[in-house]
């Protein structure tokens, strides 16, 4: 397994996540790639200081000088993820502020497997949410569900696992910024025949969000233009 873990000022949640995340790479077979989005507060320090509690080249660590956002991470963690010569896919995206419980991780890898998925959304337990953020992440699932033909229960949801193909296709093809990676995976894995899947209801262990009215549309605006530019596919 590979873990891709982006980071923006992470100090508070960051060390209980890296703890959760510990066990997994004690174990040979797996890495993570974290990015730290040009974070200005203590999160270098603490990947670090992580990194060395570890065996050498468990972790594969990305610093950006300036922040480039969600989508500028991710595609960092994506590029390397195909660059490294070993093959650690499935790849598990996970949020960097340690509000996302991995106690399940398993389950859902072992689903991922057994079903031979390029892609699986896990979705996430809402009850800690407030009402107008549950309204716009159902709006824009909603308008995924109905375009894509699937129901799509969770379109922002930061716990995603890629297969290799799935991460070669969506790099291929991403166009915006900011959070609109969320949105604009979902449309490409789908519009391009990916074997896709929604599961689970993971737990939320706190609630917090940096995501405004604008990157509502611009999440929306991005999905909408990934599905209509499917008959430009190559």
């Amino acid at each position: 397994m590979l873990f891709a873990v982006p980071v923006y000022n992470e100090e508070k949640g960051l060390p209980k996540l890296l703890e959760h995340i510990k066990p997994f790479l004690e174990d040979p077979n797996n890495r993570m790639i974290i990015v730290d989005d040009g974070s200005l507060d203590n999160s270098d320090k603490i990947i670090r200081e992580f990194i060395d509690t570890l065996p050498e080249g468990r972790v594969f660590h990305i610093r950006h000088e300036k922040n480039v956002g969600l989508s500028g991470a991710l595609i960092s963690a994506f590029k390397l993820s195909l660059e490294n010569e070993k093959d650690y896919f499935p790849l598990i995206t996970i949020d960097g502020d340690g509000q996302l419980c991995i106690d399940n991780i398993m389950e859902y890898v072992s689903k991922f497997n057994e079903n031979r998925l390029d892609f699986m959304l896990v979705s996430r337990d809402f009850s800690k949410y407030p009402f107008f953020k549950r309204i716009g992440n159902y709006i824009l699932s909603f308008i995924a569900g109905f375009l894509l033909g699937k129901k799509i229960h969770d379109i922002e949801s930061g716990l995603r696992i890629l297969s290799k193909r799935a991460v070669n296709v969506v790099i291929k093809r991403l166009a915006g910024s900011k959070y609109s990676i969320a949105s604009e995976m979902v449309y490409i894995v789908n519009r391009y025949g990916l074997n896709f899947e929604c599961s689970g209801k993971n737990k939320i262990i706190f609630y917090r969000s940096r995501t405004t009215i604008i990157d509502f549309f611009r999440n929306l605006y991005f999905g909408v233009y990934q599905y209509f530019r499917y008959k430009d596919a190559d």
